[in-house]
């Protein structure tokens, strides 16, 4: 269960534009529950950057380095590839998500969709963005509401 202060502390990083570690891996799992493009986006990469590390790993034995020394530099190169491909590749997904909450219902939504996210309600009841918006009274007047002729 994540504090209301680490929420808050979140999305002020989130306005901000300064976006930790923490923060991609938190927003790029948002992205891929609520991704339709598993396997390209997340699958794929994951399984290319694994078969990079083994290809590495039989290069470096084969150059003379020790078994550990091996290891060792291809989950290194391994490592700094995912984060790479968090904050570059994944991150933008959720962030994506929850900027078009924001501009089809309002802040409150968003606001509420990842304190659900981050507080693992989603997967007990599932993600409802239009229930939700109708929870924190944002729902009426909004441009999905008028998109849907729900006015």
């Amino acid at each position: 269960m994540v504090r209301k202060e680490k929420i808050e502390s979140y999305l002020s990083q989130l306005e901000a534009g300064r976006i930790s570690i923490m923060l991609g891996l938190i927003i790029a799992g948002l992205g891929y529950r609520v991704s339709r493009r598993k396997f390209l986006k997340f699958i794929l990469p994951m399984t290319v950057l694994f078969c990079m590390a083994v290809w590495n790993y039989n290069g470096l034995i084969s150059e003379g380095y020790s078994q550990v020394g091996a290891v060792s530099l291809s989950m290194l190169c391994f490592t700094a590839l995912t984060l790479v491909i968090v904050k570059a590749w994944w991150f933008p997904e959720g962030y994506e998500f929850l900027q078009m909450v924001e501009i089809s219902f309002g802040p409150k939504t968003r606001k509420e969709l990842f304190a659900s996210y981050l507080s693992n309600k989603m997967d007990r009841e599932g993600m409802d963005v239009v229930r939700t918006a109708k929870a924190v009274g944002e729902y009426e007047g909004s441009p999905y509401a008028m998109r849907e002729g729900h006015q």
